[in-house]
């Protein structure tokens, strides 16, 4: 019995040439699969970009174009440009939109301007002193009537209210003018560096004033095409 003691125990052959090669013929074949997902991906995901790419760079020229023929109606176009540049790009913009975020930068102008005036009004002194307070109560009001604008410019149907818009931005319109005037009929000469940035709100809200107009009568004529 002791002779086959272990004899019971099955060895396993050796793998085959044929074996062999029909393996690597399988690692070869899955390989090859891996790669092919690996390429289809990379071309999807690059078709996807510049797909992307290609949209962004048609939202970002519609959008030149679109801030362009607005300011095209306004008296100061440059500063209409610089206005509107950093939104460009990044909008996805309609006339409507670009008329309230117009007036948005004229009431931020102004409110900035507003700060500065009452900062000169801390150290000035004798008419210098009442032309300044005086001025900064007139930026006071050109804010609030810009706030009514674009608080209506915000609402759907504000189109139906553009009677109140041009009330409110032409008083807001008069007011820096009133500003600049007063320092005039007291006899005292306005600080530089406040008349360049009050006739700045004039130019931003005139140029406001202008595309809200437009706007408004750019799309009522479109609603009344046959």
């Amino acid at each position: 019995m002791n002779a086959y003691k272990g004899y019971d125990k099955i060895v396993p052959s050796p793998p085959t040439a044929s074996h062999e090669a029909q393996k690597q013929r399988r690692k070869k074949a899955l390989l090859a699969v891996v790669c092919s997902i690996v390429l289809l991906v990379g071309v999807v995901c690059v078709s996807i970009q510049f797909t992307h790419d290609d949209e962004s760079s048609h939202k970002r020229i519609r959008s030149s174009d679109l801030v362009r023929k607005v300011c095209n109606s306004t008296s100061h176009q440059d500063l209409c440009m610089s206005a509107f540049q950093p939104c460009t790009g990044h909008l996805q913009a309609n006339m409507s939109e670009l008329a309230r975020i117009a007036v948005e930068v004229s009431r931020d102008e102004a409110i900035r301007v507003t700060q500065f005036a009452m900062d000169l009004n801390r150290k000035a002194v004798g008419k210098n002193l009442g032309a300044i307070e005086d001025c900064r109560k007139l930026l006071i009001d050109t804010v609030d009537q810009l706030n009514s604008s674009v608080s209506v410019l915000g609402e759907q149907g504000w189109k139906q209210r553009i009677a109140d818009l041009r009330t409110w931005l032409s008083a807001a319109l008069t007011n820096p003018s009133s500003c600049v005037e007063g320092f005039e009929d007291v006899g005292v000469s306005m600080d530089e560096n406040m008349k360049q940035k009050v006739e700045r709100v004039t130019d931003l809200v005139s140029n406001a004033l202008a595309i809200v107009s437009f706007v408004s009568d750019s799309e009522k004529s479109t609603e009344n095409d046959p």
